[in-house]
């Protein structure tokens, strides 16, 4: 499983490279549309309709869509956000801000939709990948030359996003009709699928135990990445480096597959020869009898040992700092709210 990342221009890693990239560029280019959206806007107060009511694309779970109301010049507009959510996190007749970008009403958008949260949370997400791939790329390869293409690669998408963004609506407000509709409102058409009963949606909105909760584990991710991150670190701050060998690659079965688990050896500082179980279980063996690895060992106790695959001892640690900050993210704007 990790014998690959040790060779330049291995598919995965070529993978991981494009793949952080890409979610990168599409962070950035979520926050470059935010940011000329609201200097071209105006701000104009709106209040929620109720909720278009619809079913989850993955579940059958039911999804609430809001639908606004404001006026602009003496004419009332109507409009279906483009974010939809198994909760409901308004109340009919909330009063909310809407902007309108050059006064077209095609691309009105609710205030505050946590665009700018949503772009920094996949510019955080593709870092990770993408930093992987440089460290065992730049082996092979300068970073000056692996940053230069990263930054062509961006730059194309982002000409390509924004040119399809400029393209789309210019398309939406070609189509949008500024006639109005039965109940005199120029947009969106009222159906029975909209909600309006506050009764039915209070039934549905989360209340804020349930974002107490959802804090509560997030926290304690936060917390467990911080910790495990600590005790790796301050282990591999005092251990002792040698280098060691696969003998041998144990199997074993775990839940009804075969499961191997390379056996190192090494010779301590001392001169004593030690045999550790790496405790690497993996279904596929990663690396051959014979080969070399860098080896960490515990001063005190010899078999307390571990392969050392730098920025890879911290996988674990940081998949659950960012499980928790997405949780911690979440339930913040949910309480705020």
């Amino acid at each position: 499983m990790l014998h690959f990342l040790k060779v330049m221009g291995d598919k995965i890693m070529l993978i991981f490279y494009v793949v952080g990239v890409s979610i990168i560029g599409v962070g950035i280019y979520l926050l470059i549309d935010s940011y000329l959206f609201y200097t071209q806007s105006k701000k104009l107060p709106a209040h929620i309709v109720g909720f278009e009511i619809g079913r989850s694309n993955q579940s059958s779970a039911n999804v609430f869509t809001p639908i606004i109301s404001y006026e602009d010049e003496g004419k009332v507009y109507r409009f279906k956000t483009s974010v939809s959510s198994s909760r409901v996190h308004y109340d009919v007749a909330e009063e909310v801000d809407v902007i309108v970008k050059n006064s077209a009403h095609s691309s009105a958008r609710l205030k505050g939709s946590r665009r700018s949260l949503l772009a920094l949370s996949l510019i955080f997400m593709g870092s990770f990948p993408f930093y992987f791939a440089i460290t065992t790329l730049s082996k092979e390869k300068s970073y000056e030359m692996l940053f230069a293409v990263a930054l062509f690669l961006l730059i194309v998408e982002l000409i390509a996003l924004l040119k399809f963004s400029h393209d789309y609506e210019k398309k939406r407000e070609r189509e949008f009709c500024y006639e109005p509709n039965e109940d005199g409102v120029i947009g969106y058409a009222l159906s029975e699928d909209v909600i309006t009963d506050v009764s039915i949606l209070n039934r549905t909105k989360p209340t804020n135990k349930s974002y107490l909760v959802g804090a509560f584990f997030g926290t304690l991710f936060i917390f467990i990445a911080l910790f495990w991150t600590n005790r790796l670190y301050n282990f591999k701050h005092n251990a002792l480096h040698v280098e060691g060998t696969i003998v041998e690659n144990k199997r074993f079965i775990s839940n009804g597959e075969f499961i191997t688990s390379p056996i190192i050896e090494f010779v301590t500082f001392t001169g004593e020869k030690v045999r550790v179980d790496s405790k690497a279980g993996e279904s596929k063996p990663t690396f051959k009898i014979g080969d070399k690895l860098s080896i960490l060992y515990k001063k005190e106790d010899v078999n307390y040992a571990i392969i050392d695959r730098g920025i890879y001892n911290y996988i674990v640690p940081i998949v659950l700092l960012i499980l928790g900050l997405i949780i911690n993210f979440v339930a913040f704007f949910g309480l705020k709210k």
